[in-house]
């Protein structure tokens, strides 16, 4: 049993049939139009676009990941260094003749000159035999220093016991002696009771090589230690340019701001020249201090995002014209 619909509903049947032969009019349209000139051309501008844009996002992924590795090589240069001074402190701290002394000095067996006779000549010979440490402050629970040897650590700077004190700390750095230094406080125990706190300062001559280490980073790239004092940023050596020296969107600062808080990344901004520029970041471990790897936007994969923005904005708008 079968009905005919175009003698049920002629005007109807009509009106499909029309609106069908609309529809692949169009489609034959829009087929005709992208084998013409101008509609393969069209064509042939989004896929070029479409491969451009996909192109540029494999590479700013690249270029990414081997930021992260450039600056976890750093730090874990950096946080050796630290590593090392910390280590020599510690060595310094537990000499046996000035332990023995200062046992001596805390049980009434010796009196405070005896003391310095016997800890100040050891302390004297590490201390040269470094080539970074400076000077030793002993402080006594009381507060002061009892004990000191090479260069004298200036008093607003000494570290005395705290509660809690354990493993040996850094401080700093600060400019002294129009360098920078920093301090190494190692806490002073005799069994759990802590009693004293060995200030040791050292020069940060043997950081200098590995900020000023370019390579891997183009002509403009850099490394940064610093730390972030709310939205200013302090820097520990000087930029690699002087037309760096500034930080005109706050791009170091908030990375560092980000380092205190124990987090790492990359994060892309502009120069003192307008330019593009990448930056990855990390906090040490040694150290309450950030390190940033800075490269400037020399390669085709670290471009302006607002041009790229643009730039899928008129892709995006080529394929909905095209379609």
């Amino acid at each position: 049993f079968a009905v005919d619909l175009s003698k049920s509903f002629p005007y109807s049947y009509a009106l499909v049939r029309i609106k069908n032969g609309q529809i692949g009019e169009s489609r034959r349209s829009r087929r005709r139009f992208f084998t013409s000139v101008p509609g393969m051309l069209l064509a042939g501008m989004i896929a070029v676009g479409i491969v451009n844009v996909a192109r540029y996002i494999l590479a700013k992924k690249e270029v990414k990941s081997s930021l992260l590795e450039l600056v976890e090589s750093k730090r874990e240069k950096v946080d050796g260094k630290l590593g090392e001074m910390k280590a020599e402190a510690l060595r310094l701290s537990n000499l046996e003749i000035p332990r023995s002394a200062l046992a001596d000095y805390r049980a009434d067996k010796g009196g405070l000159e005896e003391l310095q006779a016997a800890s100040v000549p050891v302390f004297e010979s590490a201390i040269n035999e470094s080539g970074e440490m400076l000077g030793v402050a002993r402080c006594s629970t009381a507060g002061g220093a009892i004990v000191e040897a090479g260069v004298a650590i200036p008093r607003d700077r000494l570290l005395f016991p705290t509660v809690g004190a354990g493993d040996p700390f850094i401080r700093g750095p600060f400019q002294f002696q129009n360098e920078q230094r920093v301090i190494v406080g190692v806490p002073v125990f005799d069994g759990n009771v802590i009693e004293g706190m060995d200030a040791v300062l050292f020069s940060l001559s043997g950081l200098q090589p590995l900020v000023s280490d370019y390579s891997g980073l183009g002509e403009k790239g850099e490394m940064i230690l610093g730390v972030a004092r709310g939205k200013i940023s302090e820097m520990f050596f000087s930029r690699r340019t002087a037309t760096e020296n500034g930080d005109p969107d706050g791009l170091i600062a908030d990375a560092l701001g980000k380092t205190i808080q124990g987090s790492s990344g990359v994060a892309l901004g502009k120069g003192t020249d307008g330019q593009p520029v990448m930056i990855g970041y990390t906090p040490l471990l040694e150290a309450d201090w950030g390190l940033i790897v800075r490269i400037a936007g020399e390669g085709s994969a670290i471009e302006d995002p607002e041009y790229w923005s643009a730039t899928g904005l008129a892709v995006s708008g080529g394929v909905f014209l095209g379609t």
